[in-house]
């Protein structure tokens, strides 16, 4: 019975958290891996529960930058249109240590980072 009795607690401290948006125990490698470009932010929000934190547009543009340019460090003569994102919507899960960040395009993850793990 005692058993029985901690079983429910725990169910319900875990609801409640999910309900609260108490998103720190989702941010893991796991979960990071469970997310793909194309999902709805309501399919992010179930992997990662409510109470993500939109970003600046400006910390959304300097990330896209960042994804699209050259990876090898050298110029590509590519130049990117910082404008082309502004459209983009970035929502953060997590603290300034560890933190998943996605950006979505017409309400679809177009990008995924993660930091700290």
């Amino acid at each position: 019975m005692h058993v029985r009795r901690c079983v429910g607690r725990a169910m319900i401290l875990v609801l409640a958290c999910n309900a609260f948006g108490c998103s720190g125990g989702n941010l893991n490698q796991a979960n990071f891996e469970r997310l793909k470009v194309g999902m709805s932010a309501q399919q992010v929000e179930s992997i990662l529960g409510k109470g993500g934190k939109e970003i600046p547009s400006s910390e959304v543009a300097a990330l896209m930058k960042e994804a699209l340019g050259p990876q090898d460090g050298k110029s590509a003569g590519m130049k990117l249109d910082v404008t082309s994102f502004s459209g983009a919507k970035g929502i953060r899960w997590g603290d300034d240590k560890k933190f998943i960040t996605v950006i979505f395009m017409s309400d679809r993850a177009s990008r995924i980072f993660k930091k700290g793990f």
